[in-house]
């Protein structure tokens, strides 16, 4: 058992003990309101701290992958996207939980799930790959195939020419956990097929991603 576990462990037991004792003695039950708000709050830091050390783990994962892919002078980063799920509401984001591998940048940003390439993979719960010889046909494209409006897109013309968005799928309940994100400087670097290393590599890396999260 942990440091961090066992004072979960002993704060929580220590809440219960106080309810108990407030009930046994009768003593007025106002009082339960102050161990039983602790143990709520104490519940909640417990599930962000799970929450945190899930993405802690798929963090490492991709720092680790980053290393062994075999991508050559590509210029490669890869991140981790998740379902922003509001408390009441309907769902319409999805987060980057944390900076560019290994560049860094970019951690915290929202994207809508209609639209976008790792909102397609979102929405059809599968792998999507797409490559652009240039700026302008991924701006031609991103408009017409991917939802985004000229507006959106505003005058950037981004260095990116190879984009792969990978879910990864709870099996029992079809659930994206999240999107594992990649792209490249240079056309075709990414392809989906079993000849192509690096989709290999990314295949086999979601299964240990899938166990962060289980």
């Amino acid at each position: 058992m942990g440091r961090r576990t066992f004072l979960f462990w002993l704060a929580e037991f220590t809440c219960i003990t106080a309810i108990a004792l407030i009930l046994a003695i009768g003593i007025s039950k106002y009082w339960i309101i102050v161990p039983a708000g602790l143990l709520v709050l104490l519940k909640f830091a417990q599930y962000r701290f799970h929450i945190r050390e899930e993405y802690l783990t798929v963090r490492r994962l991709l720092d680790l992958l980053e290393t062994l892919l075999p991508y050559g002078d590509a210029d490669l980063r890869c991140t981790f996207h998740v379902p922003l799920r509001p408390m009441w509401g309907e769902m319409k984001y999805l987060t980057q939980m944390f900076d560019y591998v290994p560049k860094g940048g970019g951690g915290g940003r929202k994207f809508p799930i209609d639209k976008g390439i790792i909102g397609r993979a979102f929405r059809v719960r599968g792998p999507r790959v797409e490559n652009f010889k240039t700026g302008q046909e991924y701006r031609e494209r991103m408009h017409r195939e991917y939802g985004y409006t000229e507006e959106e897109m505003g005058e950037r013309t981004p260095d990116r020419r190879s984009y792969l968005a990978y879910p990864i799928v709870e099996g029992a309940t079809e659930r994206v956990l999240g999107i594992l994100y990649f792209d490249s400087d240079i056309y075709g670097t990414f392809e989906m097929n079993e000849k192509n290393e690096l989709w290999k590599m990314i295949c086999a890396a979601g299964q240990p991603i899938k166990r962060a999260f289980t």
